[in-house]
């Protein structure tokens, strides 16, 4: 145990390497408010990450957040916290504010005057904080404070900038107001406070794991309502954040049970599940939303399946399992079909456009579903060990965006062993018929 000890206080110790505390306090009090040239390169950082989000960009998103780590007026929260200094979190608090104001106005103007009326990237829709968030801003927040508290900064600081990523939800945020989005919007500041709350305790921990010294009151009379107003301060903030939190946490536990759920007992011989969606609204509604393709299952399978909701502890969730994929059915479930087609439900689109989209896609649906009978059909002559076939199309995403492409699919399940040989014909047979020239997967179930 000795030995132990001596180890971890060797490679663990925090006052190895530290800087002078007194500098990172200046440091941090110099980098709190934005004034001048540096609001205006907060500016120019808003109007990248704004065009990142635009034409989905992820470079142009990075270099924003390396320009503007919006760090500062969150972490002078932090420490006047743990320093008791209420000049210095008034102060924080303010250009926190300000900043927030400028960087939402900026985005919604480029998003009023921007050509581009949709912006494609999924940082826009990124608008409900998960656990995992919480977590990046935790550490991140932490990585941060201790690396500012060290001579040798290294490159952490940028880390933090990216991984914490401030500046996409505060374009997103803009994008909201500018379209007249208001869940967007609301959304997106919502992850913003969250992020910056973590953050913000982050530091607070980080001051006094190393001790820094609490500011001293000549007049007691002042600590104290000094005191009091901070106190205040902090309950106003953790009160809604402590509520927030344990909805994230609610939300992430109910995914982890309803996937599980849906990987372990939707797995029936000739069926495969195609989407799943687990949604756990605010008002308390559970849903689990799964899309079967491949041999449908009777009613009673379903049933059976519903009835197991308990031992996962998904009592009192909804089950909706749409199998066929033909237009009625996805026409009298829109939620279903947006999934289904990729559609995001805020997205802004014209009805025009969104009838026109959806018979495309509705004609798709139902094409493969011909082909799929066909093949099957077919196939009993051809490949007698053949069970069953699904057919369709999905969406082969790359490391770059310009680069993705669709993928023909096909799903096989095999009544009988086939060797090599036969499948690489069968192989060759199904993507002649479906006319797959190239971008052609065959799964065997």
């Amino acid at each position: 145990m000795f030995t132990l000890r001596a180890f971890l206080r060797e490679y663990l110790n925090l006052q190895k390497g530290r800087e002078n505390q007194s500098e990172v306090v200046e440091y941090i009090s110099d980098s709190i408010e934005y004034k001048g040239s540096q609001l205006w390169i907060l500016i120019f950082a808003i109007l990248i990450a704004s065009l990142g989000l635009n034409v989905n960009s992820i470079y142009a998103i990075v270099g924003a957040m390396l320009i503007a780590p919006m760090m500062g007026p969150i972490m002078g929260v932090g420490m006047s916290l743990g320093m008791n200094d209420f000049d210095l979190m008034k102060r924080s608090l303010k250009s926190y504010l300000i900043t927030t104001l400028f960087c939402v106005g900026t985005s919604t103007i480029y998003f009023l005057i921007s050509p581009i009326t949709v912006a494609p990237s999924d940082f826009i829709f990124q608008t409900s904080p998960t656990i995992y968030n919480v977590m990046i801003a935790l550490f991140g927040g932490l990585a941060g404070f201790i690396a500012l508290s060290t001579s040798k900064k290294g490159t952490v600081l940028v880390g933090v900038a990216i991984v914490t990523a401030l500046i996409p939800p505060l374009c997103t945020a803009g994008y909201g107001l500018s379209s007249g989005n208001f869940v967007i919007f609301l959304g997106a500041l919502y992850l913003y406070f969250i992020d910056s709350i973590c953050i913000c305790f982050a530091t607070f921990l980080g001051v006094r794991m190393l001790h820094y010294p609490k500011k001293e009151f000549v007049n007691k009379k002042q600590e104290w309502k000094v005191r009091k107003y901070m106190f205040l301060v902090v309950i106003l903030s953790l009160i809604p954040t402590l509520y927030l939190t344990v909805g994230i946490i609610r939300t992430a536990i109910f995914n982890a049970r309803a996937n599980r759920f849906v990987t372990e007992q939707f797995n029936f011989k000739g069926s495969s599940v195609l989407y799943n969606k687990c949604s756990y609204n605010r008002d308390g509604r559970k849903v689990i939303q799964v899309v079967i393709v491949g041999k449908e299952l009777p009613s009673t399978s379903i049933e059976q399946v519903r009835a197991k909701l308990p031992e996962y502890k998904l009592e009192q969730t909804e089950l909706d399992v749409m199998q066929g994929t033909n237009s009625a059915d996805l026409k009298n479930n829109p939620p279903m079909r947006d999934m289904m087609m990729g559609h995001r439900g805020d997205l802004p689109m014209a009805p025009e456009q969104a009838n026109r989209s959806a018979e495309l896609e509705l004609n798709k649906f139902q094409q493969n579903d011909q082909l799929s009978a066909e093949l099957l059909s077919e196939s009993k002559l051809l490949f007698p060990q053949v069970g069953s076939i699904s057919v369709g199309n999905m969406l082969q995403s790359t490391t770059n965006p310009k680069q993705n492409d669709t993928l023909s699919m096909a799903m096989v399940h095999l009544d009988k062993k086939m060797s090599e040989k036969e499948k690489n014909k069968l192989s060759e047979w199904i993507q002649t018929r479906m006319k797959a020239k190239k971008n052609f997967s065959l799964i065997e179930k």
